[in-house]
């Protein structure tokens, strides 16, 4: 039967989080972009972002109305969803201390018929989320938007 070291496992789940974390950041990012149409120059290369707008119909302050382009990014709710707390919670029956190399190790596969358990390793993962609070750039770059309309 084979094994995997401890301190393996929970390198493992350290990094697990870590990359679930690191791929909400880059959500966050990737849905801000859609707001935003990319401008090239000579060589085709990215030069800036211009924010995509819609017309809108605003009253003029005279009984009339006009038209002006608003960006779409200014009328979103924007935060950036984030890990609050992660819970993990294993169940390992088949903690051992490997004396060869005197480390803590887990068994993997099916356990023994006669210890009377379920095969395998039970384990269940809970991961909370919460709405940060929009990033400082981020709504320096709304109010901006905000502030022309």
């Amino acid at each position: 039967m084979s094994h995997i070291p401890l301190d393996n496992l929970l390198a493992a789940l350290s990094i697990s989080i870590h990359r679930a974390n690191e791929i909400l950041k880059e959500s966050s990012i990737d849905e801000f972009s859609k707001y935003f149409d990319e401008t090239h120059d000579e060589e085709g290369q990215v030069s800036s972002y211009t924010p995509t707008s819609i017309p809108l119909k605003v009253p003029a302050g005279d009984g009339s109305h006009k038209v002006i382009d608003v960006p779409i990014v200014a009328l979103l709710h924007h935060h950036a969803m984030a890990l609050e707390n992660v819970k993990v919670e294993i169940n390992l029956k088949t903690v051992y201390w490997e004396e060869e190399n005197e480390m803590l190790a887990v068994r993997v596969g099916p356990l023994d018929q006669e210890e009377n358990q379920p095969s395998g390793i039970s384990a269940s993962f809970v991961l909370d989320f919460k709405l940060n609070e929009t990033p400082e750039g981020k709504s320096r770059t709304y109010d901006n938007f905000i502030k022309h309309l």
